[in-house]
């Protein structure tokens, strides 16, 4: 005969839980199975916080209206500090950008025309036509409007003459190595010698200018002259 699952004859009873003195006095409901849908559950207390404006803060409009005032003069006072101090920088600091935008196309035919300047010509520097064309070919343009090294071959770099410089120091480096006497502070002094021959060159040039009366053009810095000097190193 088939097998039957025993079916009990009284009604499970589940005790209640003990009462305890912190227990509320509502109690609770225990249920023998899961609660049916349309019983109402308890809800729960929802607390909402009131917007807090500056007049919850302690503050008024007027004080708030005296901050801000103070935070755009010292704002203000602070970026006139900086113009009047370090204002000056950044016409250098944009010269020395124009100097470094170079190419890979210009650093072959500037080799060439410091290694062989007798078959170059002409020698003159290109300016940029238009203001447009100054803004979309560089936006590092000196304020005498030349083009960049990238786009005119006589334009003077800074790239050649750093790299020709690093390139002697480690050359001479490398063979004092290879007799034998290498030091480290041989890079030091090599490069503080090579330094102290552009700022030698670069004194020679203003003593030759002020005893020729030969007044300071704008379409030649500073910059130039160094760059000019570094190019000795290719060679």
């Amino acid at each position: 005969p088939p097998l039957r699952h025993p079916v009990p004859t009284h009604p499970a009873y589940i005790p209640e839980p003990p009462s305890t003195p912190g227990s509320p006095a509502t109690g609770y409901q225990r249920y023998s199975s899961s609660p049916q849908p349309n019983q109402n559950q308890p809800q729960t207390s929802q607390y909402f916080w009131p917007g807090v404006g500056m007049a919850g803060l302690g503050v008024n409009d007027a004080t708030a209206q005296i901050g801000m005032q103070l935070g755009h003069s010292a704002v203000a006072a602070g970026q006139e500090y900086m113009q009047k101090n370090f204002g000056s920088l950044i016409p250098r600091t944009i010269s020395v950008k124009h100097h470094f935008n170079v190419s890979n196309s210009y650093v072959l035919h500037k080799l060439q025309v410091v290694l062989f300047p007798w078959i170059h010509k002409p020698w003159g520097r290109r300016k940029a036509s238009t203001g447009a064309e100054r803004q979309y070919n560089n936006p590092y343009q000196q304020p005498q409007n030349f083009l960049p090294p990238r786009q005119d071959i006589n334009s003077p770099d800074l790239y050649i003459p750093t790299m020709a410089i690093i390139t002697y120091v480690l050359v001479n480096g490398l063979q004092q190595g290879l007799q034998g006497g290498f030091k480290p502070q041989v890079l030091g002094e090599l490069f503080s010698m090579s330094l102290f021959v552009i700022f030698c060159d670069l004194c020679f040039i203003k003593l030759g200018c002020f005893l020729l009366s030969i007044p300071s053009s704008d379409s030649l810095t500073m910059v130039d002259l160094i760059a000019y000097a570094g190019y000795k190193f290719v060679g």
